[in-house]
């Protein structure tokens, strides 16, 4: 493994706190009543959900259900939720 230059060093610094400061912002009060709703009304419409989406779905509600507004979600994961929403909601 070869070693990291100043400028390589400082750039992962950087990225680390960046993705650190992403990191620790849980749920806003919307995207928390979305999940809500989603969560509420996910029975409704579960048979024209894909298996993988089903398996997402129950994953995300199953850690909102522990963290609540604490939960952190990805913004690819916010895409994903979107898309599923859109079947359910």
């Amino acid at each position: 493994m070869k070693d990291l230059t100043q400028k390589e060093f400082d750039w992962l610094c950087r990225e680390m706190v960046r993705s650190e400061n992403k990191m620790l912002k849980g749920l806003t009060q919307e995207k928390f009543d979305w999940l809500r709703r989603l969560e509420s009304e996910v029975d409704k419409s579960w048979d024209e959900l894909t298996g993988s989406e089903q398996g997402f779905i129950e994953d995300v509600l199953e850690k909102f259900r522990h963290w609540g507004t604490g939960l952190m979600l990805s913004a690819k994961q916010w895409d994903v939720i979107t898309r599923i929403s859109e079947k359910i909601i």
